[in-house]
């Protein structure tokens, strides 16, 4: 038997760490083992082209992109089961398996491959085979809120392929490599990864061996809650929930054989999902007319290099700089808002450190000047995120705003490697650069500092935002208004800190999909994007029923909401950030408006995957909803006082590793040694 390891972290990182632990342990029960480090293969980020989806088309080869893909898809073809290991950047599961899933797309769908080999059609026998998966999430917080995102999204690299998740685990508090050395604990767990999917392939039994968790199904412990039941965004049963001091729930008269992942339902889904493609097809030159009216449409665009995005940018001359020498003592050098810079709800006069207010860090502003907005499609060219994106860009020009628009598939943004390079020039070079060779992010984040708001436009894909919209959301961390602010770095002379990255913007969310069963997932985890700047999300949607690009040029009522998103993003940019107010759909979170909470059984409480407040469960109106003290409400862990509060953790985490790197580097030795197949590109 053969199993491979895939790493989509960095070299020696703790994901690869903990991966080699269960490579080790694959091995002591007899098995085969490789290793795929992702970062050394070149893969392009799925555009939902379609090339590969035509009839007649080779799964592996034929796509629009010449890259390492097909190197990759060898190798998990030709194993017999696979342990997939990932870091979480920013909430969520890093952009590398984001992309792999993409990649490995409707044409690898094995159901739909069974039903053609039934019917006498030659189909790779790999492409055929049932494989375990395990699953390994690595993370930096010490508070778990921040990566309550961290495991649940990776099951979609499962999807198509058919792939039996058998066990998982999830180890905070790994802020350095080599810190996932600390917890033996979750050592061990990975070790018994590796020896639960060797156990599965020899003896063919594929029943889950990890953890139980709140989904009876696929373990994951993410769930939508709404109107009073509870529904799993990934394999869709759904169950009740109670509460009696603590949560109970019960998903004892859930139809399992309903759920998404069942081989039945998914070729449902994808003979569902052609016909509906198929059809548009046979009508979509209907719509040229109103195609090239968009095509046609004159928008400025980004361009990357032009002088315009820099020509009025301002110096930290224009800014009212608080000096460290003013600060008390204990106290870092920077400002935090003060009560009128906070989220409706207020806040009390003093930050919670008890510092004095100091001068925002904002450059000062013209409130008569015309508002900036920017759209950003991650979609392809002419499609339906383009299309909903200028329609919100037209409504912000409604409101007397100034309007851009990029098309990030047009730029080179490349997935972050965890190298740690943007934070050593934020120290080095007081500005936080991304150091990868080529990539664009640099230069595009500019143009995000020029914007007063944001509409962010996304496809999503097998239920969540895209691979280039991972991909930026990924990047973002080196960003995080937070972190800079408490290091200083905008105080130093040498300071290259754009001082407009601490401007609060306004941001539009909308969320391009199929099925309506992406909405909830799908739209939450947009919002991830906001965090790091500390944007005000203001309106957004979820535009369903999309099957084809261009298709949202049937549905007037998605047109005229993007419109409206984009006139109430520029009109909110204009408000104080305490006036500021959400207009789109209320979900359940009264901070965020989401609904994907972590509800877990025996709990007190439950969490908001995406703000993070905690909440008990409170009956009202016949249905149980979550009830929020004042205190979570003021007080989110989006908030920067509440980033000030992680990073300081983390700072201390930092030292207390420090003072253990001896006997750290001990144990990363063994690890480190260990003499693993290493499968590498072939160029």
């Amino acid at each position: 038997m053969k199993i491979l390891g895939i790493s989509c972290g960095s070299v020696m990182g703790n994901s690869e760490i903990m991966l080699r632990k269960a490579l080790m342990s694959a091995e002591a029960k007899g098995a085969e083992v490789e290793m795929i480090r992702i970062n050394d293969f070149f893969i392009t980020p799925c555009n939902e082209c379609g090339a590969c989806e035509k009839e007649g088309a080779d799964y592996i080869y034929d796509c629009i992109y010449e890259d390492d893909f097909p190197a990759v898809a060898q190798e998990v073809l030709e194993s017999d089961g696979l342990i997939v290991s990932f870091p979480v950047y920013n909430w969520s599961p890093d952009a590398q398996v984001k992309v792999l899933a993409d990649r490995f797309g409707f044409h690898y769908n094995r159901a739909h491959l069974e039903e053609l080999a039934a019917e006498g059609i030659p189909v790779d026998a790999r492409l055929l085979k049932q494989r375990p998966v395990g699953f390994i999430s690595v993370a930096g917080a010490m508070d778990e809120h921040y990566y309550s995102m961290g495991l649940g999204p990776a099951l979609q690299f499962s999807y198509d392929l058919g792939l039996i998740p058998v066990d998982q685990v999830l180890c905070g508090f790994t802020t350095d490599k080599g810190h996932c050395l600390k917890h033996d604990d979750k050592m061990a767990h990975a070790g018994r990864i590796g020896e639960h999917v060797a156990d599965a392939i020899e003896t063919g039994d594929f029943s889950w061996k990890g953890e139980a968790g709140t989904c009876p199904s696929c373990h994951n412990n993410m769930m939508i809650l709404k109107d009073g039941k509870i529904t799993c965004p990934f394999c869709g049963i759904e169950g009740t929930v109670s509460y009696d001091g603590t949560v109970q729930i019960d998903f004892s008269n859930a139809d399992l054989l309903k759920k998404r992942t069942d081989p039945a339902i998914i070729l449902r889904s994808y003979h569902e999902m052609m016909a509906k493609i198929d059809d548009f097809c046979n009508r979509k030159d209907s719509l040229a007319e109103k195609m090239d009216y968009y095509r046609c449409l004159t928008i400025p665009k980004v361009e990357i290099g032009a002088p315009a995005a820099e020509s009025d940018t301002p110096s930290f001359a224009d800014v009212p700089v608080f000096s460290p020498k003013d600060a008390p003592a204990g106290i870092p050098p920077f400002p935090p808002p003060g009560a009128s810079d906070m989220p409706p709800g207020g806040a009390p006069d003093l930050p919670p450190n008890g510092a004095p207010p100091m001068p925002p860090m904002a450059v000062p502003d013209d409130p008569n000047r015309p508002r900036h907005i920017l759209g950003i499609s991650f979609g392809i060219e002419d499609g339906n995120c383009d299309i909903l994106t200028k329609e919100a860009l037209l409504g912000a020009k409604e409101a007397g705003a100034e309007i851009r628009m990029a098309r990030i598939q047009d730029l080179k943004i490349l997935p972050c490697v965890g190298c740690h390079g943007c934070m050593k020039n934020m120290y080095m070079k007081a500005s936080p650069d991304c150091v990868l060779k080529g990539d664009q992010f640099n230069d595009f984040i500019k143009e995000v500092f020029w914007a007063d708001g944001v509409v962010f436009v996304t496809p999503v894909t097998k239920g969540s935002p895209n691979s280039f919209f991972r991909i930026y959301q990924d990047h973002m961390p080196t960003w995080d208004v937070a972190g800079i602010r408490k290091a200083g770095i905008q105080t130093r002379p040498d300071s290259k800190i754009d001082p407009r990255a601490f401007n609060h913007r306004t941001a539009g969310l909308i969320a391009v999909g199929a099925s309506a069963e992406d909405k909830e997932l799908g739209f939450s985890m947009m919002q991830n994007i906001t965090h790091c700047l500390q944007m005000d999300p203001i309106d957004g949607f979820f535009a369903g029923g999309n099957y084809g690009h261009g298709q949202v040029l049937e549905q007037d009522a998605q047109l005229k909401r993007a419109r409206e998103v984009g006139r109430n993003v520029a009109e909110e940019a204009k408000l104080a950030r305490k006036k500021r107010t959400w207009h789109g759909e209320t979900g359940t979170c009264p901070v965020c408006h989401h609904s994907v909470f972590v509800v877990e059984p025996e709990k007190k409480y439950v969490s908001c995957c995406n703000c993070a407040i905690d909440g008990i469960l409170v009956e009202k109106d016949g249905r149980l909803i979550p009830q929020f003290s004042d205190m979570e409400l003021r007080f989110p862990r989006t908030t920067e006082e509440e980033m000030l509060h992680h990073h300081s953790d983390v700072d201390e985490q930092m030292f207390d590793y420090s003072s253990m790197k001896a006997v750290l580097d001990e144990k990363k030795k063994v690890y480190k040694d260990y003499n693993v197949k290493l499968v590498k590109p072939q160029r």
